[in-house]
């Protein structure tokens, strides 16, 4: 009985080599990203920039990615997803670089539009990993696809701040570590992508990248304007009163929590370990999540998220270390994911 169990567990966990391809990348991506791009705003004040130079870096960045969402999925359509995926990995890791060389703040935007506009190949991307599952095990695999990252890179944030601190806080070298481990896996990451990734769409018309991108630029407008109208007004209300509740205090508050938490006493190296553990936090919350969304009112859970964020987010400013741990574990960890 029991062997039998375990077969049957082991045939449903049977993927195709691109899903596993994929979560070893995404692994690698998250763990990159949390030990190093967790400190980015003390890094460009170490490169000589302003607090205004950390909140125009973070526009910047956000600026360059609305291209890439109004171009959806059309690219891997006209280009093939295997192909457009490698190479938008490369320009991810090698904008990496860029941090890793800076010489003063403003190579950090550069860096962050190049990153932005590459990640065009999103679309492409989720499609081989749905491509890559037979439909009875998706569910089972979009959940390990969010969940073995955060678990696997939980000690990333806390590492790259006892690292940063070790070798002295302030001082471009000690980011410049961080960003040389986080260059290291994220070119592993796509090398791992070019010789291992295969492609999953068949009878797509091969077509120049250039003309891709502007074709599917063009498309993604058309299709956008033509939508408006079509478009509910409850959800072109809940699209604004998300903008507004969410994403705007979102976009103004997060650059600024490390900043915020430096002021009052909290190092690098303590700061990664509240990041850790809000990340550990957050996981678990997703999972509870799973298994009890379906049970609650999704109003409920929106009104909820927005008075858990308020409340995370007095706490915060409180700015003695227990609220500084329990807002940023409510505000980012907590509700953030409820509201996901």
């Amino acid at each position: 009985m029991v062997s039998s169990r375990l077969m049957t567990a082991l045939r449903d966990w049977r993927f195709h080599r691109n899903f596993w391809v994929l979560i070893l990348t995404w692994i690698l991506f998250k763990f990159e990203r949390d030990i190093s791009f967790t400190f980015l705003p003390d890094y460009i004040v170490a490169l000589g920039g302003s607090e205004a130079a950390i909140g125009l870096a973070s526009m910047i960045g956000q600026l360059f990615f609305i291209p890439v969402g109004i171009m959806g999925g059309y690219i891997g359509d006209y280009y093939g997803r295997r192909d457009i995926v490698v190479k938008m990995t490369w320009a991810i890791a090698f904008s990496t670089l860029l941090y890793v060389i800076a010489p003063t703040w403003w190579f950090i935007p550069v860096a962050l539009s190049i990153e932005s506009l590459s990640r065009v190949y999103i679309p492409a991307l989720h499609a081989i990993f749905a491509d890559s599952m037979k439909p009875e095990v998706r569910a089972k695999g979009f959940m390990m696809s969010h969940i073995l990252p955060d678990v696997l890179a939980l000690p990333a944030p806390a590492l790259g701040g006892f690292i940063i601190e070790y070798l002295g806080y302030g001082k471009p070298f000690s980011y410049r570590v961080v960003y040389i481990i986080a260059f290291s896996m994220s070119l592993i990451a796509a090398l791992i992508r070019h010789l291992m990734l295969v492609e999953t769409l068949s009878g797509y018309r091969r077509a120049p990248l250039l003309k891709v991108l502007i074709e599917s630029l063009r498309l993604g407008v058309k299709d956008f304007i033509k939508t408006i109208p079509l478009a509910p007004k409850a959800a072109i209300a809940i699209s604004l009163l998300n903008s507004i509740f969410y994403m705007l205090p979102l976009g103004m508050v997060l650059p600024y929590m490390i900043r915020y938490a430096g002021l009052n006493g909290i190092d690098s190296g303590t700061w990664g370990t509240i990041i850790s553990i809000t990340i550990g936090v957050s996981v678990i919350v997703g999972i509870v999540m799973l298994r009890i969304l379906d049970l609650i009112d999704r109003r409920v859970l929106l009104i909820l998220s927005i008075l858990g964020f308020s409340l995370g987010l007095y706490m915060f400013s409180r700015g003695d270390f227990n609220s500084i741990l329990f807002g940023t574990i409510m505000y980012y960890g907590v509700f953030s994911r409820i509201y996901d």
